[in-house]
C-alpha cells in the first residue's frame, strides 16, 4: 500500500550526501522503501543502494594515467565537490594508486563543482600558479571540457586530459574525444535499469 502523501517507493541520487540524508531517514523510518542511485548518505537507513564502486574507479584512473606519462610527471586533479560521496572515493583510489609512482606528483586539486564553467574558472587559475602539468584528471566530463577550455586562452601545450562517465551522446565525453577536447573518458555505468529492476522487486515483495 502507499506510504505517507502515496509514495510507494524512493529512488533518490544524493547529489550531496549530507543534505539529505535526515529528509531520507525519515522517509525510510515512515516505512517507504529508499533506493540510493550512485551516491550514498551519511547513515543506513536506506533499503537499497546501486552505483558503480567509485574508489575502484579513481584506481583504475591512477594505473591509467601512470601509463600514459611513463611513471612520471605533474597531474592536477579536477574535484566537483567535497561533500560528495563519490569524489571522496574517486579521490582516494587515484591517490592510492599512483602512490606506488613516487615520480608523478599531485600538484593541484581544484574544485570544479561536476559543471563546465567553473571547473574552466578553476583551471585557470592552477595555470596562472603552477607552471608545468602534463595531465589533468577531472570527476566528470563537463569538468574535463572546462579544463581544456581553461587552455584555449593560453599558447602552451595543453596537458593530456582525462575525464570520466563517456556517455555516448552529442555532449557528452565520447564526442570530446572525437573531436579533440580532451584525450580519454572512463565508462561509468549508471544503473537506471538495475534500480527500476530492483524498484519491481521490492514492490512486489521478492528479494
Amino acid at each position: 500500500g502507499a506510504g505517507r502523501e502515496g509514495v510507494d517507493l524512493l529512488v533518490v541520487s544524493p547529489n550531496e550526501g549530507h543534505a539529505l540524508t535526515s529528509v531520507i531517514e525519515k522517509a525510510y523510518n515512515a516505512g517507504i522503501p529508499v533506493i540510493l542511485l550512485d551516491r550514498k548518505i551519511e547513515s543506513d537507513k536506506y533499503t537499497a543502494y546501486v552505483g558503480a564502486d567509485n574508489y575502484q574507479l579513481g584506481y583504475e584512473a591512477g594505473l591509467y594515467v601512470a601509463g600514459i606519462l611513463k611513471s612520471e610527471g605533474n597531474v592536477v586533479e579536477m574535484h566537483g565537490l567535497a561533500t560528495s560521496t563519490a569524489d571522496m572515493e574517486r579521490h582516494q583510489g587515484f591517490s592510492n594508486a599512483l602512490s606506488k609512482y613516487p615520480d608523478i606528483k599531485i600538484v593541484a586539486e581544484g574544485y570544479g563543482a561536476f559543471r563546465t564553467e567553473d571547473a574552466q574558472k578553476e583551471m585557470a587559475k592552477i595555470i596562472n600558479d603552477i607552471e608545468h602539468i602534463d595531465l589533468v584528471f577531472a570527476f566528470n566530463d563537463p569538468m574535463a571540457l572546462g579544463v581544456s577550455r581553461a587552455y584555449e586562452k593560453y599558447s602552451g601545450k595543453r596537458p593530456y586530459i582525462v575525464g570520466v562517465d563517456a556517455i555516448p551522446d552529442e555532449h557528452g565525453g565520447v564526442s570530446y574525444i572525437q573531436n579533440n577536447v580532451i584525450n580519454a573518458s572512463l565508462i561509468y555505468p549508471t544503473g537506471g535499469a538495475d534500480v527500476i529492476d530492483l524498484a519491481q522487486r521490492i514492490l512486489t515483495g521478492q528479494q
